[in-house]
């Protein structure tokens, strides 16, 4: 995957900027669940002003707010506070995805190596995609923990919808990984902020500990799973997808606003070797003062030292991954001033030092 494509990272805080229509398909899917909750799924379509069938014409759009008062006013009927599990598990796509993250995405983590390299090529893809959700990935008591991290929701819907898109997110999010391991993961364990639901029932799905009242929205699985090899992998094909999602996205991006997040990162991934640019000379190529930088940036809660890691961070999994390179030649690409800082900084940010990330890939 090129450098350019990778730059951005997980952990990251994206805003959804210009949220776009939704495909109306995925209010259809709403309208089947009342359905089959045994209630008047047209009293839902009957929100956006069309027939259930309508619905499901190709090319429909309904707005966002539409949308929201679909899926609150379904919540309602069924008097149910579990509607997101439903729904991720009737839909393949969350809203606001496209065949980007829910086809070529998929496929490109579906012929990944590992699990773990399936669920970063997987989330990678979807976040820059939707900007909507990231994962943040942890090593905790022998587990890998992904953290999910969705500002935009927090901070623009209430808890209703919040806890809708955290549900559907979980349950889509499963599904790909029993069709990575062609089973149901062992142990896993599932932590959610929001209380839990009046109907809780469909939690079983996932045949897991579920927390409720959590501080975080977060996956566990064993490292044993997420290390598992792909007994399908195939390299020339794997690399063929990724190509694939790659040209997708580039084009994708040519038509969505960027963030300054991203133009940042335009600056940094076109550098030749990894001497990282200061933060002024970021702001001379982009045509912009370095204070009024800064604050656009302040303004996306994010930071330029931040992005540098987040980068670097990147780069390096790449290189460890990828490339029979020594640590210390690894050090010096990413702009370290030696191995040992390098080795400290790694360790901060995935949990362990490079070489024993390293042999998970091995």
């Amino acid at each position: 995957m090129s450098r350019a494509i990778k730059s951005c990272v997980e952990g990251a805080s994206f805003h959804y900027l210009n949220t776009p229509s939704i495909p109306s398909i995925h209010g259809a899917f709403i309208c089947d669940e009342v359905d089959r909750r045994g209630f008047d799924g047209q009293l839902i379509a009957d929100i956006a002003g069309r027939s259930k069938d309508e619905l499901l014409l190709p090319g429909g759009l309904v707005a966002p707010t539409t949308f929201f008062d679909m899926v609150l006013a379904a919540m309602e009927v069924c008097s149910t506070g579990d509607f997101g599990i439903n729904f991720g598990l009737s839909v393949e796509t969350l809203p606001f995805r496209d065949a980007l993250a829910s086809g070529l995405s998929i496929r490109a983590a579906l012929c990944a190596p590992n699990l773990h390299r399936a669920i970063e090529r997987l989330t990678y893809f979807s976040s820059l995609e939707s900007r909507i959700f990231v994962n943040n990935t942890q090593l905790v008591d022998g587990a890998c923990r992904i953290q999910v991290v969705a500002p935009w929701i927090q901070e623009n819907l209430v808890p209703e919808l919040q806890r809708f898109y955290i549900d559907t997110y979980f349950s889509y999010f499963h599904q790909k990984i029993i069709a990575f391991l062609g089973g149901e993961p062992k142990d896993v364990e599932l932590r959610f902020t929001h209380s839990r639901p009046r109907c809780a029932d469909s939690y079983d799905m996932f045949g897991a500990k579920v927390h409720f009242g959590a501080n975080e929205n977060s996956y566990s699985i064993t490292e044993e799973q997420m290390s598992a090899p792909n007994v399908k992998y195939n390299r020339s094909t794997s690399a063929l997808v990724v190509r694939q999602c790659e040209d997708a996205l580039v084009a994708r991006q040519g038509n969505v606003q960027k963030t300054w997040k991203s133009k940042v990162l335009g600056v940094i991934s076109s550098e030749a070797g990894r001497c990282y640019p200061t933060l002024a000379e970021v702001a001379k190529a982009l045509n912009i003062g370095e204070r009024t930088l800064a604050r656009n940036l302040k303004q996306e809660k994010d930071g330029y030292q931040n992005i540098v890691d987040q980068h670097r961070f990147h780069i390096a999994k790449e290189l460890l991954r990828d490339t029979p390179n020594k640590v210390e030649t690894i050090a010096q690409e990413l702009g370290f001033s030696d191995a040992s800082n390098f080795r400290r900084a790694f360790k901060k940010w995935a949990g362990r030092p490079p070489l024993e990330y390293r042999q998970l890939f091995q």
